[in-house]
């Protein structure tokens, strides 16, 4: 035989060299299984710290939109009960009394007053 071995011997030794062979694939893929798995799961979490950061700004902008939406009709209610305040004063009846005391409700409550 090619290794000076009987062809049982010869036999023999291919299948041990063999069997290492394989545990050596074996070891090689199942390192690669775990780098595909680690791959994977790093994109499965990119993807969602990007999800997260477009859901994060859409909730920023959405809060500044309504914000501005509320803020600017309550800042006319405020304005007018002001105004209807200083009316009240100028004209002192009881009719004026009642609107001047509700103004005063309302201004308060507006500027965070108790």
């Amino acid at each position: 035989m090619a290794w000076g071995l009987g062809p049982e011997q010869a036999l023999a030794k291919l299948r041990d060299d063999f069997g290492r062979q394989g545990c050596g694939l074996a070891r090689v893929r199942a390192e690669l299984d775990r780098l595909l798995d680690a791959s994977i799961m790093m994109s499965v979490q990119a993807k969602a710290y990007r999800s997260a950061a477009l859901a994060n700004r859409a909730e920023s902008e959405f809060l500044a939109n309504i914000s501005h939406e509320i803020r600017t009709p309550l800042q006319g209610v405020l304005g007018h009960s002001e105004l209807a305040a200083v009316l009240a004063a100028a004209f002192d009846t009881k009719a004026a009394y009642a609107r001047r005391a509700a103004a005063n409700v309302l201004g308060q409550d507006g500027q965070g007053e108790p």
